[in-house]
Order: structure tokens, then C-alpha cells, then sequence
């Protein structure tokens, strides 16, 4: 999804700044006739599965109510026109800067700084698995900085709540943080998010990631 800047009451004593995310889901002519075989019917309906499905972000992120690791709703809403063959998912956040607008404005982080953001990704995770919560996503655009300098964890778009010891890896991070369990397709669990904290970790110290390539597929197999 997209995600905006929000400002209430701007220029007033009572300014507020949030984030907002956007998530737009809309069915084409294309996806019914190659999904679908031309069924609207099937299409839609799967469609407000797929959609209910991905509102978890929302359920995922009520559960850490509290939690100063873990990026704060602020509220949620869903839009929802089958009949038009749209649907939305609005989700309200605190806005703070992610990690690479802050590692710029610092001409890049000290190791002190790197230290503590290693030691802040991993309290953040620890509360995730903690709840059986897989991230999957763990990226720099995905940790998020507050003025006071503390870390925190957003973006739970694909991240799993698991009852057992692992999860499918159907959906993906992006590549050149994934782990490869899950560049191969297969099943993740906490480790797949350590991995990914350590490549973060990797960006941070060096400037570069460690696997690079020209298309998605190679990098991912640079990851095996």
C-alpha cells in the first residue's frame, strides 16, 4: 500500500502528525478473464476473502497496543464496493521517519548508533515472537525512528501469526532482505527475521546490501 503524511489542525497548538496507509485492492477485466476464466462472480468473491485476509495487519497491530517497540494505531477503517469491484483498507499510525531518512540526516550512524539500533531491532522482534508473529518484512523502510532516537517496528502487512513452529513463505519480503528459507519458497520461523535484521544491520555498517543483482531471481539465489 501507499502511505501518507496526515496533519490535523496544522499550524495550530493542537497539530497532529500521523501516517496513513492506504491499501487499494481493485479487480480488472484482465485478472477475471486469466483468474477467473471470466467468472465476476467467483472474482469478487474471492477478491472480499482475499481482502479480509489482509486486514490482519489491523488485528496484529491492536494486539501491540502498548508496546514501545512496535509502531502505534492510531485507528482503521475499510471501504469496501464489490458491486464496483474495489476495495479499500485505511490504517491510521504514528508518523515517525524510517531508518534510512534518519541514518541520511546523520551523515550515517555511528557505531555506538548501530550498536543500540541492533540491540532495539532485536527487543522489537523478541516482542513479536513473542506472540508467535512472524515480520517477514524486516527491511530499513520498515524500522522506523521517534525523535527521542527510539526504534520501532512497522509494516506488518505479511507477517504471520503462526500456532506452530513455522509458517509458508507464500508471500515474500523484499529480496534483498529475505532469508533462504524464503527466497527458496519454503517455511520460516524466527530465524527468517533474525537473518533479515542482520542484513539490515550489514546496509547499515558497509552503505550497501551484501547481495545485489540485475533482476529479483538472481538475487534471491545469491541468498542460497
Amino acid at each position: 500500500g501507499s502511505v501518507y503524511k496526515l496533519v490535523k489542525d496544522k499550524g495550530t497548538e493542537n497539530e497532529e502528525v500521523s501516517a496513513l496507509k492506504i491499501i487499494n485492492w481493485t479487480l480488472d477485466n484482465n485478472t477475471v478473464r486469466y483468474e477467473f476464466t471470466k467468472d465476476w462472480d467467483e472474482a469478487r468473491k474471492s477478491y472480499a476473502q482475499r481482502f479480509d485476509q489482509m486486514t490482519q495487519e489491523v488485528n496484529l497491530l491492536e494486539s501491540f497496543v502498548g508496546m514501545k517497540t512496535i509502531v502505534q494505531l492510531k485507528g482503521s477503517c475499510t471501504e469496501k464496493m464489490p458491486e464496483l469491484n474495489y476495495w479499500k483498507l485505511y490504517i491510521q499510525m504514528e508518523y515517525l521517519k524510517d531508518l534510512m531518512d534518519f541514518a541520511d540526516e546523520c551523515n550515517g550512524l555511528t557505531r555506538k548508533q548501530i550498536v543500540k539500533l541492533g540491540i532495539d531491532i532485536c527487543n522489537a522482534l523478541e516482542v513479536c515472537h513473542a506472540k508467535n508473529i512472524i515480520h517477514r518484512d524486516i527491511k530499513p523502510q520498515n524500522i522506523i525512528i521517534s525523535k527521542e532516537g527510539k526504534v520501532k517496528v512497522t509494516d506488518f502487512g505479511i507477517a504471520k501469526a503462526t500456532t506452530s513452529q513455522t509458517v509458508s513463505t507464500s508471500a515474500m519480503g523484499s529480496v534483498h532482505y529475505v532469508s533462504p528459507e524464503q527466497a527458496r519458497g519454503g517455511y520460516c520461523d524466527e530465524k527468517s527475521d533474525i537473518y533479515s535484521a542482520g542484513i539490515t544491520m550489514y546496509e547499515m555498517v558497509t552503505g550497501r546490501v551484501p547481495f545485489d543483482g540485475d533482476s529479483t531471481v538472481s538475487v534471491a539465489m545469491k541468498h542460497l
